[in-house]
C-alpha cells in the first residue's frame, strides 16, 4: 500500500505493520521506508508521491504540507531551494507583481514604479505619464502642455482643450472665454491672449470659438456684444448670411436696418426671438389698403384703407401697392384685386358685378354689347358669338333672335342675308332649300312651262327619255320604259316605231319570251348558227344542240369531249359521205383524232374526253379506247382499263407481245407488278432478270461452287483458331495489337476505305426502292449489280430460288436468325472449349476470342440486316392497282394478314438490329471513353482491342463516330421510308441530311488518315449528286429538258465511280511509292547519327537537335551542297556562296534512302540582338523573295502554357500548283551565347483544336526546323545554321525529288533574308546630301522589269529625302535627285544645254515618296519623339526592315506604270523619261521646249486637294489584305479633319498605290488637316483639283 511503510523482520503480506509517512516525505507500494520530497515539492503526511509547487512558491527537501511564497515586489525564479535569496528576485523598475507570482507586470499607461515595488505609482491630475521603470516622480510625469490638459491621474497623453476653452502648462482642466469674445488661441494661459471680443456686427455665448453675424432684424454697434439689439419699426436687417459672400447685409450699426419699402410695413419692435426673425422682412400691405406715409414712402410702420373716388366709389389697392387706383371699364374691383369680366359679361366700370349680355347680342368681356348682323342671330342670352342662319334660312336685319325660312323657287345657304332664285329647267328649289337641287335620273322638272324658279321634278313615262329635266320621245328603232334617261337601241334582228316602248322581232326570225326576264327572243335553231343575218350550219369540230343566237357553235373540245377537235360531219366530209342525219345537233357528233383516245368521263357537260396518249405508247391510229390502247416494249399497266404506265423493274421483263390480257406484258419467267415476279422454274440475278433454271430441281452450280468455297474457308479458319486458342497460341488482344501497328499490312491500310466504298453503295443503291424513283436503265443496273456486290447477296448468288420458292419473309427470317443462331454456336462452342481447357490463361483467350467473333459477326450482319428489317415498311402501289405489295418484293401484299405478322417480327427485330447493335456499341465505347481518348492507352487495356473495329481508324477525340455512322447509314436508307414515302420531300430531306453529313466530315476529319477523310467526303459528294438527280427525275425535269437518258446514267455512273477511283487510287499508292523509290535518288553514308524516333518528346527533340547542328560528316554523312543544289547556275551560285559564306549540308537520316535532312550555316555582320529579334518575329524582309512567294498565310494559333507556340502555314512549293498546309508547334530556347528556335509539326489530337485556312491542302509534316543563332565577338557579329526536315507526303512523286526541289531554295531564302540585317546591307552615307538608302534596295530597284529599267537607273544612283533635308518631306514634291556623278552628269546627258552638275527633277505626279519616309525608321527611339495617332502610329512601330521593303515594292511598281508621259501642272507641260539616262525631265507639248527644273508657275498652290503619301504600310497592300476595310479607316481618320467631297484610295494593282488622295470640301479645311497630318509624320502635297480626277483614274 503506498504512502505506508512495513516495519519487522518475520512479518510478511497484510500481517506486517503500516505506518504512515509524515508530511514533507512520501512511500511507494511495497518500500520499507519513507523519503523526503525533493526540492521544489511538497506533501502532506501518508502519501505515495510529492506534489510540484505552485507558480510563484519554492521549497527545500522534506517540504511538509506546503510551498513558501514569494513576498510581493519580487517574481520566482527558481522553485527547488529552500531559500529565499535564491528562489525570489525583485521586480525591476516598470514592473511590480503581488505575492506568490512567477513574473513580473508592466506598470499601467500613466503608472511608474522602482524595483521591488509590490504595484505601481499614478502621475497627478495635469501631468501625463512618459516614463514607467524609474522611481522619480519628476521624472515618470510630465506637465500637459498649453491648450492641453488631465483631469484624470494615471494618463498617459493629455487631451486638447475643446471649443472655445484654454490652459496653462499642467492644468487639470481648461478655461472658458467669457460671452461676446471668441477664443482665439488655446495654449496659453492668459485671458487676454487666448480671448478676444467680437467684432461690431457680431455676438457670441461663452465658450465660443467663433463670433456669430447678428441675426435677421437686429444690429450691433459696438465689439464683445453678447447679444444684438433689434430695428426700430420700419425698418428690417436681412439675413447677415443672406448671399454667403462679401455683399451679405451689415449688422453693425442702425444704418444696416433698411427702411420698408412703398406698400410694405413693420408694424412692432421685435422683442423676442419669434418676432426677431419676423422683423427680417418687410411684408405687403394686404389689399384695399395702402402704407402710411413715412419719409419718401418709405419706412412705413402700417397700412390704411383705401378711402372713396369723387363719386362715391371705393378705390381699388391690390396688396403690397402704395397707392389706390379706380376700376376701369371692363372690369369691377374687389377688396384686395381688380377683376376683368368673364364672356359673355361687360361692365363700364361703376358697377361691383359684371352685366349678363341681352340676347341678339354678344359680349367678350368688353365695356359693352355687340348686335349679332344679318345673316346671323342669337338666342340666348350671355353669348360670346353669334350663330350662322341654316341652311334654307335667311335675315335681312341687326339685333334678331332667329332667321326666316326661304321660299319655293328660291334657295338660301348658310349666313344668307336674302333669297337667291333657281335659274334654268335643269335645277329645282322646294320651301326650305339651302342649295338648288338636280333631277334624279329619268326625271323632268315642273312647272314645264316655267324657264326658271321650278319648284319639283317627275318621273319620266315610257317611250320618253329625260335629260337635264327635259323629257323627249324616242326615235324609231329605239324603246325606253319608264323613268329611263337614255333610249336603247332595239336588239339585233328587232324593230320598232318613234316614241315606242318596246321592239319587235324581224322577219324570219323565231319569237318567243324568256322564261324568267320575260323579254323578247329572236334566235337560230338548233345545229345552225348565226352568220351574216342569216342560219348556217355548225362548222366541222363544233356542236349546237340549243336554240339560241349566237354567231358560234360550240366546240367539242369545250362543251362535249376535251381534246376532241374532230366531229363525224367532218369525217363523212373528208370520205366523201352522205351527212344526212348527222347535222351536229348534240354531243354525239364529236369524235377523237389520231395520237388521242377516248375515255367515257361523263362529268357536267361532257361525255367524256378524247386524252393524249401517254408516254410509252403508240396511238398511230384513229378511234382508239383505252381498252385497246396500245403499251410500248419495256412498259406496264395494271389493267385494260389503266393509262397509267409504269416502267418495268427491268426492260428486258416486259415485251408488250399482244394486248389480249395483261398476263402477255411480261415476258417469259416474268409476272406481277411491274414483271418483278419470277414464275416456278426462273431466279433473279443481280439486276433483277430472271433467269431460267438449267437444271430444274437440281441443285444449281454456282450455289454448289458457293457452299464448297465458304465451307472449305470456315471449316479450315475454325480448326486453325481452335488449335491455336486450345494451345494458348492465340490471342485476340495480342493479334489486333499487332495488326494495329503493323503499317505494311494491306489489311490495316485497306480496312477504312473498304468499310467507306461499301458503306457508300449500300446506301446509293437503296435509293431506287427507297426513295420510289426510277433513274435511267444502265445507271439502275449498275447500281442493282453494286448492291449485289457489296451486300453479298448469297439468295441472288447461288440462286436459291431455282430450288426452293423464295421470298421477302424467307430473307427475313434467314437474315435476322441466322447471326443469333450464329451467336448461340459461338456461345455453345465457346463452352465447350472452355471446359477442355487445361488452364486459366487459355480460357481467358477462348473468352476473348470468341467476344472477338461476336463482335465482328454484328459488325458485318449491321448493314445489311438493319436493311433489310427496315424493307418490311417499304411498300407502294402500282399503276392503278389499290393493293400495296412489298418494294422489295411485288409478290407479297401489304394488306394481307401474313404481312401484319411479319410487320410485328420486324418491329422486335428493330430493337435486336438497327437499334440494338448502335446501342450496343455505344456502351463499349462509353464505358472505355478515357482510354480512347488517348492513343497511348488503347494498347495497354486488352479488354478494348477486341472492339478496336469501332474506332482504330478514327482519331482518339472522335472514338465515338463509329456509332455516328451507323445511325448515318440508317437516316440515308432504312429510316427515309417513314418520311415522305414517295414524295418529293422525302428527296429534299435525303438531301438535307446528306449536306449536313458532308459539311459535318468536311469539319470534323474524323479519319486518322488523310485519304480516309478525303474518301469519304468524295462519297458523301457523290451521295448528293445521286440525291439530287433523284430530285430532276421525280419532278420531269429530265422529260421537261429532254435528256438524254443514255447519257444522263452514264453521267451518274461516272460520278459515283468516282469513289471507285480514289479506292483504286489508294490501292495503287503502295505499289506506286515502292516504283517510285526504286526509281528515286538515294544516299548512303556511314554516319552514327541517325534518324528520330516515331513519337519522340521535347526532350528528346532537344538532344537530337544538339547533336545534329554541331556534327560533321563522319558523324552524320553530311554531303556539302553545291551552287547547283540550290537552283543556281555556277558562276552566281559560287560567288552567292563567297558573299554570304553560307555553306550548305543534306543527308539522309537513315543513312541508305532518299534526301530528307538540310541544313545550312553562315556568318552574319549584324548585331545578335536584331537577328534573334528578327527570327522571333519570322518576317520577311521584303516582297518577292521565296519566303513572300510561297508562303501565302502564316499566323499563331495559340500561346500555350508552356510558352509553346502553336502555328498555321499554307504554302504553293515552286514547280508546283498544288498547296501543302502545316499545323506545328515552335519552342524557343535560351542559351548562354545562342538561341535556338524548333518546330514539330503538331500530332492529330492538337491538331483537331484547330481550323486549317485551306480545305483543299495537303497536309505535309514538319518532323524538324530549326534556327540556331550564334553570338561571335560579344554580340557584334553571328552565326545561323538552320535545319529542315519535312514530309511532304507525296504519294505520286520521288520524296527525293520534293526535297531536292523545295528544300534549297527554302535554306537559300534563309541566307537572302538574314543577309539583308547585315551591317553590309545597311544605311550607306552618300555624297553631296542628307539623304541614305540601303545597298538592298538598289539590288531590289535593278531588278525591276525591263519596261522600267531606265527610270530605275536614275533612282539607283541616289534616292533622298529633299533638298539637303532629313525630314523625309517635301512641300509640293519628292524630289529624285539625278546628277549622283557630279560634274560628268551633265556631258552625258543630252537633253540639257546647260554645266551645272546638280539637276533636280520635281515629280509630284509619282504618287510615292521614293524614300516611303524612312527618317522615321532610321532611328528606334525617334519614333517615340513624334506625336504619332492612328494607322501612322502603327506603321512607325512596325520594324525597319518592313519599311525598306515597302520602298522596294513601291518605287519599281510607280515608276513602271507611268507610261511615257506624265501630265504635269497644266498649261501643255507634262515629264517624260530620258531613254539614256533615265533621268525625268520637262516639255511643253505646245511649245516643244523642255528643261530640268519645274515649271514656275505650274507648280499646285494650296487647293482642296491632298496627296498623302506615307499613311498606308506596305501590309496594307499585301496579297489578300481587304481593301474595303483599309478605306474605311482612311476615311475615318481624315474625316476628323473635316469634311470630306471626295476620297480614293488606289488597290495594290493601281497606279499611286499606296497613296491617300482626299478632297476636302473648302481651300481652309485643307490646309488645317495639311497642317495636322504633318503633325503626325505624315508626308502630305497639295494638288491641283482638275489632277484630282485626270492623273490617276479617268
Amino acid at each position: 500500500m503506498g504512502g505506508s511503510a512495513c516495519w519487522g523482520e518475520g512479518d510478511s503480506g497484510d500481517n506486517a505493520p503500516k505506518i504512515g509517512c509524515s508530511a514533507g516525505t512520501y512511500s511507494q507500494a511495497g518500500k520499507s521506508s519513507c523519503t523526503d520530497c525533493a526540492k521544489g515539492k511538497y506533501s502532506a503526511s501518508s502519501k505515495n508521491k510529492c506534489t510540484d509547487c505552485p507558480k510563484g512558491r519554492y521549497s527545500g527537501v522534506g517540504q511538509p504540507n506546503s510551498c513558501e511564497t514569494c513576498p510581493a515586489g519580487k517574481k520566482r525564479v527558481k522553485r527547488d531551494t529552500a531559500s529565499e535569496s535564491e528562489a525570489c528576485e525583485e521586480c525591476v523598475k516598470g514592473k511590480y507583481s503581488e505575492s506568490s507570482k512567477n513574473e513580473c507586470t508592466d506598470c499601467p499607461e500613466g503608472r511608474y514604479s522602482g524595483v521591488g515595488q509590490p504595484n505601481c505609482i499614478a502621475c497627478d491630475a495635469g501631468k501625463k505619464g512618459v516614463r514607467s521603470d524609474t522611481a522619480s516622480k519628476s521624472e515618470a510625469c510630465e506637465d500637459c502642455a498649453e491648450g492641453k490638459y488631465s483631469a484624470e491621474s494615471s494618463l498617459e497623453k493629455c487631451t486638447d482643450c475643446p471649443t472655445g476653452r484654454y490652459s496653462g502648462v499642467g492644468q487639470p482642466n481648461c478655461i472658458a472665454c467669457d460671452a461676446g469674445k471668441k477664443r482665439v488661441k488655446s495654449d496659453t494661459a492668459s485671458l487676454l491672449k487666448a480671448c478676444e471680443d467680437c467684432a461690431e456686427g457680431k455676438y457670441s455665448e461663452s465658450s465660443s470659438d467663433e463670433c456669430t453675424i447678428c441675426p435677421a432684424g437686429t444690429y450691433g454697434d459696438n465689439t464683445g456684444l453678447d447679444i444684438c439689439t433689434i430695428c426700430p419699426k420700419g425698418r428690417y436687417n436681412a439675413d447677415g448670411d443672406a448671399d454667403g459672400g462679401i455683399h451679405a447685409a451689415k449688422h453693425d450699426s442702425l444704418e444696416s436696418c433698411t427702411q420698408c419699402h412703398p406698400g410694405k410695413y413693420i408694424a412692432d419692435d421685435a422683442t423676442d426671438k419669434e418676432e426677431h426673425d419676423d422683423a427680417a422682412k418687410c411684408v405687403d400691405c394686404p389689399g384695399q389698403t395702402k402704407s402710411n406715409a413715412g419719409e419718401n414712402g418709405f419706412g412705413s410702420d402700417d397700412c390704411v384703407q383705401c378711402p372713396l373716388d369723387g363719386e362715391g366709389f371705393s378705390l381699388f389697392a391690390p396688396p403690397g401697392n402704395d397707392r389706390c387706383v379706380s376700376c376701369d371699364a371692363g372690369y369691377i374691383c374687389r377688396v384686395d384685386r381688380k377683376e376683368a369680366c368673364q364672356s359673355g359679361r361687360y361692365s363700364d366700370g361703376t358697377h361691383t358685378e359684371c352685366q349678363l349680355c341681352p340676347v341678339g347680342s354678344i359680349c367678350k368681356g368688353s365695356s359693352k354689347n355687340e348686335l349679332c348682323p344679318p345673316g346671323k342671330y342669337q338666342d340666348k342670352p350671355g353669348k360670346t358669338e353669334c350663330n350662322d342662319c341654316e341652311l334654307g334660312k335667311y335675315n335681312l336685319h341687326f339685333n334678331k333672335t332667329m332667321c326666316d325660312d326661304c321660299e319655293e323657287g328660291f334657295f338660301c345657304p348658310k349666313r344668307s342675308e336674302s333669297m337667291i332664285a333657281c335659274e334654268g329647267v335643269g335645277l329645282f328649289c322646294p320651301p326650305k332649300s339651302g342649295v338648288p337641287k338636280v333631277p334624279g335620273k329619268g326625271n323632268y322638272t315642273l312647272p314645264i312651262d316655267q324657264t326658271s324658279k321650278r319648284t319639283s321634278e317627275k318621273q319620266c313615262e315610257a317611250g320618253f327619255a329625260c335629260v337635264g329635266g327635259v323629257k323627249k320621245p324616242c326615235p324609231a328603232n329605239t324603246f325606253a320604259g319608264v323613268g329611263q334617261d337614255y333610249c336603247e337601241r332595239c336588239p339585233d334582228f328587232q324593230e320598232s316605231d318613234e316614241g315606242s316602248s318596246e321592239c319587235r322581232c324581224q322577219a324570219g326570225f323565231f319569237n318567243r319570251t324568256h322564261p324568267t326576264t320575260g323579254k323578247l327572243l329572236c334566235e337560230c335553231p338548233a345545229g345552225k348558227r348565226l352568220s351574216e343575218g342569216a342560219c348556217v350550219l355548225c362548222p366541222s369540230g363544233s356542236f349546237k344542240d340549243e336554240i339560241s343566237n349566237a354567231n358560234s357553235c360550240m366546240s367539242c373540245d369545250q362543251k362535249a369531249v376535251r381534246n376532241s377537235f374532230s366531229t363525224y360531219v367532218h369525217i363523212r366530209l373528208s370520205s366523201n359521205l352522205s351527212t344526212d342525219g348527222f347535222e351536229p345537233v348534240d354531243k354525239t357528233a364529236c369524235s377523237c383524232d389520231r395520237q388521242y383516245y377516248f375515255v367515257e368521263e361523263p362529268d357536267g357537260d361532257f361525255i367524256g374526253s378524247c386524252k393524249e396518249c401517254p408516254e410509252n405508247t403508240n396511238c398511230d391510229q384513229a378511234g382508239l379506247n383505252l381498252a385497246t390502247l396500245p403499251v410500248n416494249p419495256g412498259y406496264w399497266r395494271s389493267s385494260n382499263d389503266s393509262s397509267n404506265i409504269v416502267k418495268c423493274y427491268t426492260e428486258d421483263s416486259c415485251n408488250q407481245k399482244t394486248n389480249q390480257t395483261n398476263r402477255t406484258q411480261c415476258s417469259d419467267g416474268h409476272k406481277g407488278p411491274i414483271c418483278n415476279v419470277c414464275d416456278q422454274g426462273y431466279a433473279k440475278d443481280y439486276t433483277g432478270t430472271c433467269e431460267w433454271c438449267k437444271n430444274g430441281s437440281n441443285l444449281p452450280p454456282e450455289m454448289v461452287a458457293l457452299i464448297v468455297i465458304l465451307s472449305g474457308v470456315a471449316i479450315l479458319a475454325s480448326v486453325v483458331a481452335v488449335r491455336r486458342m486450345m494451345s494458348g497460341e492465340l490471342s485476340a488482344a495480342n493479334e489486333i495489337r499487332r495488326a494495329r501497328h503493323d503499317n505494311k499490312s494491306w489489311m490495316k491500310r485497306l480496312r477504312t476505305s473498304v468499310k467507306i466504298f461499301s458503306s457508300f453503295y449500300q446506301v446509293t443503291s437503296q435509293f431506287e426502292d427507297t426513295l420510289n424513283v426510277r433513274f435511267p436503265a444502265n445507271f439502275e443496273n449498275f447500281m442493282r449489280k453494286m448492291k449485289g456486290f457489296v451486300t453479298l447477296d448469297v439468295i441472288k448468288v447461288a440462286k436459291v430460288g431455282c430450288l426452293v420458292e423464295v421470298n421477302f419473309y424467307k430473307k427475313l427470317q434467314a437474315m435476322t436468325v441466322g447471326p443469333i443462331a450464329a451467336s448461340f454456336t459461338l456461345l455453345l462452342i465457346s463452352g465447350i472449349l472452355i471446359r477442355l481447357a487445361k488452364s486459366k490463361e487459355i480460357r481467358a483467350n477462348i473468352v476473348e476470342n470468341a467476344s472477338a467473333i461476336f463482335f465482328s459477326i454484328t459488325y458485318i450482319v449491321f448493314a445489311g440486316v438493319s436493311t433489310t428489317v427496315l424493307d418490311t415498311y417499304n411498300c407502294k402501289t402500282y399503276g392503278d392497282d389499290p393493293t400495296e405489295y412489298l418494294v422489295s418484293d411485288q409478290s407479297l401484299s401489304c394488306g394481307s394478314e401474313q404481312h401484319q405478322v411479319y410487320v410485328l417480327y420486324a418491329s422486335i427485330m428493330i430493337f435486336v438490329y438497327p437499334v440494338g447493335i448502335p446501342l450496343l456499341y455505344f456502351v463499349l465505347l462509353w464505358m472505355k471513353r478515357k482510354q480512347l481518348r488517348e492513343e497511348r492507352l488503347r494498347d495497354e487495356d486488352p479488354s478494348l482491342l477486341k472492339t478496336s473495329f469501332l474506332w482504330d481508324e478514327y482519331r482518339c477525340e472522335y472514338w465515338w463516330f463509329e456509332v455516328f455512322d451507323c445511325l448515318r447509314r440508317l437516316s440515308q436508307t432504312g429510316l427515309l421510308i417513314f418520311l415522305f414515302r414517295g414524295r418529293i420531300s422525302q428527296i429534299v430531306v435525303a438531301i438535307i441530311m446528306s449536306v449536313v453529313y458532308l459539311g459535318l466530315v468536311i469539319h470534323w476529319k474524323p479519319y486518322a488518315k488523310w485519304s480516309d477523310n478525303q474518301l469519304a467526303i468524295a462519297s458523301q459528294v457523290a451521295i448528293f449528286f445521286t440525291l439530287f438527280s433523284a430530285l430532276l427525275t421525280k419532278v420531269d425535269v429530265d422529260e421537261k429538258d429532254a435528256y438524254d437518258e443514255m447519257k444522263f446514267g452514264f453521267l451518274l455512273i461516272f460520278v459515283n465511280c468516282l469513289v471507285i477511283a480514289m479506292f483504286i487510287l489508294q490501292l495503287l499508292v503502295k505499289p506506286w511509292k515502292v516504283v517510285v523509290k526504286k526509281f528515286g535518288r538515294t544516299h548512303k553514308h556511314g554516319g552514327v547519327l541517325r534518324g528520330l524516333p516515331e513519337d519522340p518528346q521535347w526532350q528528346v527533340y532537344w538532344e537530337y537537335w544538339d547533336w545534329l547542328v554541331d556534327s560533321n560528316v563522319d558523324d552524320a554523312g553530311w554531303d556539302e551542297m553545291t551552287p547547283r543544289q540550290f537552283r543556281m547556275s555556277k558562276k552566281p551560285g559560287k560567288k552567292w556562296m563567297e558573299r554570304t559564306g553560307a555553306v550548305g549540308n543534306w543527308r539522309c537520316s537513315g543513312g541508305n534512302g532518299p534526301i530528307d535532312q538540310l541544313r545550312i550555316s553562315f556568318p552574319l555582320e549584324a548585331e545578335y540582338a536584331d537577328v534573334v529579334n528578327y527570327a522571333l518575329k519570322d518576317e520577311a524582309l521584303a516582297k518577292g523573295t521565296f519566303k513572300s512567294q510561297v508562303i501565302e498565310k502564316k499566323f499563331t494559333l495559340r500561346i500555350n502554357d508552356d510558352q509553346s507556340v502553336d502555328e498555321y502555314m499554307l504554302m504553293t512549293p515552286p514547280y508546283f500548283w498544288w498547296k501543302y498546309d502545316f499545323f506545328a508547334r515552335r519552342f524557343v530556347k535560351k542559351n548562354e551565347h545562342s538561341y535556338d528556335i524548333l518546330r514539330k509539326s503538331l500530332t492529330w489530337k492538337q491538331e483537331g483544336k484547330y481550323e486549317a485556312s485551306s480545305k483543299f491542302a495537303f497536309r505535309a509534316d514538319i518532323c524538324l526546323d530549326g534556327i540556331r543563332i550564334e553570338s561571335l565577338q560579344g554580340g557584334e557579329r553571328c552565326k545561323v545554321t538552320r535545319i529542315i526536315m519535312v514530309d511532304f507526303n507525296a504519294d505520286f512523286l520521288p520524296d527525293d525529288l520534293m526535297q531536292r526541289l523545295i528544300g534549297p531554295r527554302w535554306l537559300r531564302a534563309t541566307v537572302d533574308e538574314y543577309s539583308l540585317l547585315s551591317k553590309e546591307q545597311g544605311m550607306g552615307e552618300e555624297e553631296g546630301g542628307g539623304g541614305k538608302m540601303t545597298r538592298a534596295l538598289a539590288k531590289n530597284l535593278t531588278a525591276a522589269s525591263k519596261s522600267a529599267s531606265s527610270v530605275l537607273s536614275a533612282v539607283k544612283r541616289r534616292t533622298t529625302f529633299g533638298k539637303n533635308s532629313s525630314s523625309g518631306v517635301s512641300e509640293n514634291s519628292a524630289d529624285i535627285e539625278m546628277n549622283g556623278r557630279g560634274s560628268d552628269f551633265s556631258q552625258q546627258n543630252p537633253m540639257t544645254g546647260k554645266s551645272s552638275c546638280r539637276r533636280t527633277a520635281k515629280l509630284p505626279t509619282l504618287g510615292i515618296n521614293p524614300n516611303y519616309d524612312m527618317s522615321c525608321f532610321a532611328d528606334e527611339r525617334s519614333s517615340k519623339k513624334m506625336r504619332l495617332r492612328g494607322r501612322r502610329k502603327r506603321f512607325i512601330e512596325s520594324n525597319f526592315n518592313k519599311a525598306k521593303s515597302a520602298v522596294r515594292k513601291a518605287v519599281p511598281q510607280a515608276l513602271g506604270k507611268q507610261g511615257s508621259a506624265l501630265s504635269y501642272g497644266g498649261e501643255g507641260w507634262v515629264v517624260r523619261v530620258d531613254p539614256e539616262s533615265g533621268d525625268f525631265y520637262y516639255e511643253n507639248e505646245e511649245t516643244g521646249k523642255t528643261q530640268w527644273e519645274a515649271p514656275k508657275g505650274t507648280e499646285p498652290k494650296t487647293t482642296r486637294v491632298l496627296g498623302i503619301w506615307n499613311m498606308i504600310s506596305i501590309d496594307d497592300l499585301a496579297e489578300g489584305a481587304n481593301h474595303s476595310q483599309l478605306v474605311a479607316e482612311v476615311t475615318e481618320e481624315c474625316s476628323e479633319l473635316g469634311k470630306i467631297e471626295e476620297l480614293f484610295v488606289p488597290e495594290r494593282e493601281d497606279r499611286g498605290a499606296g497613296t491617300v488622295f482626299v478632297k476636302y470640301e473648302d481651300v481652309e479645311t485643307a490646309k488645317k488637316a495639311k497642317k495636322t497630318l504633318e503633325a503626325r509624320s505624315y508626308q502630305v502635297t497639295c494638288k491641283g483639283e482638275e489632277w484630282f480626277r485626270t492623273a490617276w483614274w479617268e
